[in-house]
């Protein structure tokens, strides 16, 4: 129930900013995965249809749920061919998207280990994808958009990370029978830089964006 109501206030909140940045906003629930392949129907999905009697017409996929990597490939491509603006939020609630392993990713660190030239800074920022994620960001040039929930101590927006590899360093491990070399992860990326928007909010280029966007580099 906790998470239902997320997926409706993260639906509501998005509906709400697109129609203040000028947007005629259709929210939809759908099988959409049924609608392609039969053996995937029974899951549900949220979308945003924006603008949706014009020519300027596009859609906001809500990910708000884990699906697996076939999937949501499929989803994507399907959305991709119908609407040439199109945009993929992600719900960022740790759990099941933007994920931190802070605890094991710093005892890699402080242990010498194969994180160890990484800060304690960098290894908090460290975000553990999942297939959907890394979908996304392989084809957006690391970016992914998330809405952030509200709570006691985070404020209610949509959020877009750039986020850069993580590198594994081996030279601990110089003595072992294996010679293994430094590789970045393939499931473990380090957000470098963040957008927030907290007003009115416009679909163009399939990004979301909006004009007061205050940046936050990290050095």
């Amino acid at each position: 129930m906790v998470r239902k109501h997320i997926q409706e206030r993260m639906l509501e909140y998005l509906v709400d900013k697109f129609i203040h940045g000028g947007h005629d906003v259709t929210p939809r629930r759908n099988d959409l995965l049924g609608k392609i392949d039969p053996r995937w129907s029974g899951t549900i999905s949220n979308y945003l249809l924006l603008d949706p009697d014009t020519p300027a017409k596009g859609i906001v996929f809500l990910v708000d749920q884990a699906y697996t990597a076939r999937t949501f490939r499929a989803l994507r491509g399907s959305i991709r061919n119908t609407f040439s603006n199109n945009a993929f939020i992600f719900l960022k609630d740790g759990k099941t998207y933007f994920r931190n392993s802070a605890e094991r990713h710093d005892y890699k660190r402080g242990n010498g280990l194969s994180l160890k030239k990484y800060t304690t800074d960098e290894t908090q920022r460290m975000i553990l994808f999942r297939p959907e994620e890394r979908i996304v960001a392989d084809a957006n040039a690391r970016r992914i958009q998330y809405y952030q929930p509200d709570s006691a101590r985070l404020d209610e927006k949509v959020i877009t990370y750039t986020f850069g590899p993580v590198t594994f360093d081996y030279s601990h491990a110089h003595h072992a029978a294996i010679d293994l070399k430094n590789a970045d992860s393939e499931r473990i990326f380090i957000w470098k830089k963040k957008d927030e928007i907290d007003g009115p909010i416009t679909l163009r280029n399939g990004r979301i964006e909006h004009v007061a966007t205050t940046a936050h580099a990290v050095q």
